[in-house]
């Protein structure tokens, strides 16, 4: 999955690399998606949203899923025979946990006309949603950026964009047009920018012009993190990617050694216990 949890803007500013050349766009991106996809790796769940459809084995009253922020339709496959009869309605069942999110787990409501979740059936639930950690925050993570599409329409095919101003986008960011959400590769110029369309499970539409932009955002430590993974991983050519280096006057100096403990701290606290 393509995607990045910071990107290349924040990475190149004074406070992180501080680079000022439109320079090494698509080498730092590659680097912030794989310090995201490290994230997701070492706690056991994915902070971006993906939309679309999942399937479960069948339980009874209890079943744990993928974190999730919402439901739009859930079907169970109660007779195995690969065909989704039943539709639950969301009276049926209650999202846990109550009051946060994610939600990680299914039950049965009080007054549910279901026995169970399809019960002993391999693959006897199919939930349709919005799959994915997103901030930990709201159900939509996605958030105002004052920017809109200027293009006469953006026809589904089109792989730039043009808008208002982009010294406040990155690669590597995720912006939700409508339903769909792009992903920036790279930035043009001061209004255009190229990306991949219809990711993360949705589908590139036509979009007319002036209609909002929406920036997806995972939660501040993950961001927060994937910096600082990233750039650790930039910084290592300065040692020529030696684990130490040194000199007569220096000594032997220890430039990369085990995990950075400000990122073992955000993995500690967003673990997901299986």
């Amino acid at each position: 999955m393509v995607n990045a949890y910071a990107d290349v803007t924040t990475f190149k500013s004074q406070e992180y690399a501080n680079i000022t050349v439109n320079t090494e766009q698509e080498r730092f991106r590659e680097l912030l998606e794989q310090a995201s996809r490290h994230m997701d790796k070492q706690t056991h769940r994915r902070f971006y949203c993906w939309e679309g459809i999942k399937y479960y084995d069948g339980k009874y009253g209890n079943l744990l899923i993928d974190d999730v922020l919402s439901i739009s339709l859930l079907r169970l496959d109660e007779d195995a025979d690969d065909t989704y009869e039943a539709t639950m309605a969301a009276t049926d069942y209650l999202l846990y946990p109550a009051n946060k999110l994610p939600y990680d787990r299914l039950e049965l409501s009080n007054d549910s006309d279901y026995g169970g979740f399809a019960a002993g059936v391999r693959r006897g639930v199919e939930i349709t949603g919005v799959h994915g950690y997103g901030d930990g925050e709201s159900a939509t993570p996605f958030y105002t950026t004052g920017q809109v599409v200027r293009d006469n329409p953006l026809t589904a095919g089109a792989t730039t964009i043009t808008t208002i101003a982009t010294t406040t986008l990155g690669a590597g960011m995720t912006l939700r047009i409508e339903s769909e959400q792009v992903y920036i590769t790279s930035i043009t110029n001061a209004t255009t920018f190229v990306v991949m369309r219809g990711v993360n499970g949705t589908t590139a539409a036509v979009h007319i012009q002036d209609t909002p932009m929406s920036l997806y955002k995972a939660p501040s430590p993950i961001i927060q993190a994937t910096l600082i993974l990233a750039m650790r991983a930039w910084k290592r050519k300065d040692s020529a990617f030696q684990d130490a280096v040194g000199s007569p006057d220096t000594g032997l100096i220890v430039v990369y050694k085990d995990e950075d403990p400000y990122v073992k701290g955000v993995i500690h606290d967003y673990f997901r216990f299986l």
